[in-house]
Parts: C-alpha cells; structure tokens; sequence
C-alpha cells in the first residue's frame, strides 16, 4: 500500500442518531472518524467499536435524561439507570 493512502474501515449504523454519532466520535479523540449516509468510517476496526461503545452510552444517557431517570457510572464499562 502506498504511503500517502488512508485505509478506511465502514460500519453500517442506519437508525443512528447523528448528533449522538457527532459526539461520541469526538469524545473518543478520532479526528479521522466520520459518519456519513448512515454509515460509520474509521481508520481501524477497534475505533469502530470504541465508538460504538460510546454511541450506547451516549444514547442510553439521553434516554435517561429523556425520561427523568438518573443515570450512574460504576466502572469504565459498567453503569447503572435507576428511577
């Protein structure tokens, strides 16, 4: 592969909220991540699912917000949602 070449890795995430998506890119810190026509692009397959992983947290944050639920991190991948 020639070294001015960008391998690029997509995702198909077609019911994904884009500012949600928006957000969750930016918080994990990938500047060569972006989500376009429902379809989620990375530079590797574990920044697809650390992006991933932040997305459900993100949505299931706003949900909880959305609902007057509160919302807990136990752990880094733990957390917990109570009325």
């Amino acid at each position: 592969m020639p070294c001015d070449s960008v391998r690029l890795v997509s995702c198909e995430m077609a019911k994904a909220n884009e500012m949600i998506m928006s957000k969750a890119i930016s918080n994990v810190g990938s500047y060569d991540s972006y989500f376009s026509q429902g379809r989620l692009y990375c530079r590797s397959e574990g920044e697809i699912k650390a992006v991933k992983r932040e997305y459900a947290k993100l949505s299931v944050q706003a949900q909880a917000k959305r609902y007057g639920w509160r919302f807990n991190q136990v752990n880094d991948d733990t957390f917990e949602v109570y009325r």
